[in-house]
């Protein structure tokens, strides 16, 4: 992994239609494991007003979650009473964790509660780590797998990875095909497909899915190769196939 390269943690569902409450709970949910995991860079979030040094932290209660998703990540109409339009397309909003400095700056890009059918759109969260030294790396890979835990959890979608884009780039996918990182999770369906014969560790998670990890124990990422090679065994298993239009999960 090369250093100034971000760290993608993230997960993608099909259609789900949430209110901006359900969302915030979701969210509430997931901030909370991963302050668990990193109390420091995970454990607040918000957005800059003006410039990157105007951080405005948002409280992390489930009325002011509720109330930014609504503010922010809506699309309403241009002329009074400025009614709420594309309301099945959900909600879109990013936050920030705030810090400047190399190597902590931590994004994070939502969309859920979108309930259209279009091919093209789906739901997903995904985290942008920054990684600026040895340091960073190392700390980030050692929390990667837990984080995508964290985030199946809260948000429950029907498949996730921890990646990079390099990894992604290698991948030759076809529409609405799941990623496979260096961490790869699959939902009970996609996970009661995969068979014996991976490399890397293989274990069921709480929701009866299935995490796969081609991590080391000393947070060496694979190299691009490797995970295309697991994508091929994967997908040749049945596991991959693209995600429904019309549920959430395969």
């Amino acid at each position: 992994m090369d250093l100034e390269e971000k760290l993608l943690v993230k997960g993608s569902w099909g259609p789900r239609e949430e209110s901006a409450r359900q969302v915030a709970e979701r969210w509430l949910a997931f901030a909370r494991r991963l302050a668990a995991l990193e109390p420091k860079l995970l454990g607040r979030w918000g957005w800059a007003e003006d410039s990157m040094e105007d951080f405005r932290e948002l409280s992390l209660d489930v009325d002011t979650l509720c109330e930014y998703i609504e503010e922010a990540g809506t699309q309403r109409s241009e002329t009074p009473p400025y009614e709420r339009i594309d309301v099945d397309l959900g909600f879109s909003f990013s936050l920030w964790n705030g810090y400047l400095p190399d190597g902590q700056d931590v994004e994070l890009w939502v969309t859920a509660g979108l309930y259209t059918q279009v091919a093209g759109l789906s739901n997903t969260v995904h985290l942008d780590l920054s990684v600026e030294s040895e340091d960073d790396r190392r700390r980030w890979l050692e929390l990667a797998e837990e984080a995508l835990l964290a985030l199946v959890e809260a948000w429950e979608p029907d498949h996730g990875f921890v990646g990079t884009h390099p990894m992604l780039d290698a991948q030759d996918r076809g529409k609405r095909e799941p990623w496979v990182g260096a961490v790869t999770y699959l939902s009970p369906a996609r996970g009661a497909l995969v068979g014996s014969g991976l490399p890397g560790r293989v274990r069921e998670t709480r929701d009866g899915g299935v995490v796969v990890s081609l991590l080391e124990s000393d947070a060496v990422l694979p190299d691009a190769e490797q995970v295309v090679a697991l994508a091929a065994q994967l997908r040749s298993m049945g596991a991959l196939a693209p995600t429904p239009t019309t549920r959430p999960q395969l």
